[in-house]
């Protein structure tokens, strides 16, 4: 199945606040339940976790005068959770035991199209829940998506929205610690997603990861029978299907890293058809 180049929908700047936002909720619910937001997270939970140990580790290295004992405690902390699934208890989780949620430690990251800032939001309660003081940045380029976004979190002090291009962001190198985006990259042609990936590695001073939805023919089948039955908006019956048809494979995705000069990162797949492209510093 050929990769389809025709524009979705959701791009298009005259479509109505209502619609864009009952689209949005509805692939919002898609992800949540079927394997979307379960593959992103997974991935940032790892990077979350090896960010506040080794920061913590600093942190005491500096307070406490120590050389070198505290970065080698800090990679065997790190080796040992890459080990461990965990589960999802309060106040005794290991990245917060690691560094004590009473002393809180931020970390900076960015959500490349955040469109309604879902992601944000739901990051920023499940690090609150585990000790992980965090600041996120929100940037999409469509200007009606920014201000939904920017409504939704005027109260969350620790979120920001912002307007920008995923493929040319306004920031300095190494600005966040991790970046993440999540189902934007199949919005657009080979060489803006080249852009956006080596741009996306430029600001990230820890990691990154990118998931999408995977081109599959079942994939495609799927989508055609929610469009059917389950979704309502117009939007999303026709972007739905159309989506995975925009989306890439495994091996296209690998050639976009090459061709976006971080050929060290890595394309896992998850069920269901579902791709996460990660990079460790």
């Amino acid at each position: 199945m050929k990769r389809l180049y025709a524009k979705e929908k959701l791009d298009e700047e005259e479509l109505e606040l209502e619609e864009l936002e009952r689209s949005l909720a509805e692939v919002w619910q898609v992800n949540r339940y079927l394997g979307g937001n379960p593959v992103l997270f997974k991935h940032l939970e790892r990077l979350l976790r090896q960010t506040a140990i080794a920061r913590r580790a600093r942190e005491l290295e500096q307070k406490l005068g120590y050389s070198n004992a505290w970065g080698q405690r800090a990679e065997e902390m790190q080796r040992s959770q890459g080990k461990q699934r965990g589960g999802r208890g309060r106040g005794h989780d290991e990245a917060g035991a690691a560094y004590g949620t009473g002393d809180r430690v931020k970390i900076r990251l960015l959500d490349v199209a955040t469109g309604l800032a879902d992601i944000p939001i739901a990051l920023e309660k499940w690090c609150s829940s585990r000790g992980m003081a965090v600041e996120i940045v929100g940037v999409d380029i469509h200007p009606k998506m920014v201000e939904l976004a920017a409504k939704r979190t005027a109260h969350q002090t620790a979120i920001q929205v912002l307007q920008a291009d995923g493929t040319a962001l306004p920031f300095e190198d190494n600005s966040f610690d991790i970046v993440f985006s999540n189902l934007a990259l199949h919005h657009l042609d080979d060489g803006e997603a080249s852009r956006m990936l080596g741009e996306i590695d430029r600001v990230a001073r820890v990691g990154w990861v990118v998931t999408d939805l995977e081109r599959h023919r079942l994939a495609l089948l799927s989508a055609r029978l929610l469009a059917k039955f389950i979704w309502r908006s117009p939007v999303t019956k026709h972007d739905g299907p159309m989506s995975v048809q925009r989306s890439y494979t495994a091996r296209e995705a690998k050639e976009l890293l090459a061709q976006a000069g971080v050929p060290a990162a890595v394309v896992h797949r998850h069920f269901p058809f579902r791709l996460a492209l990660v990079r460790h510093a």
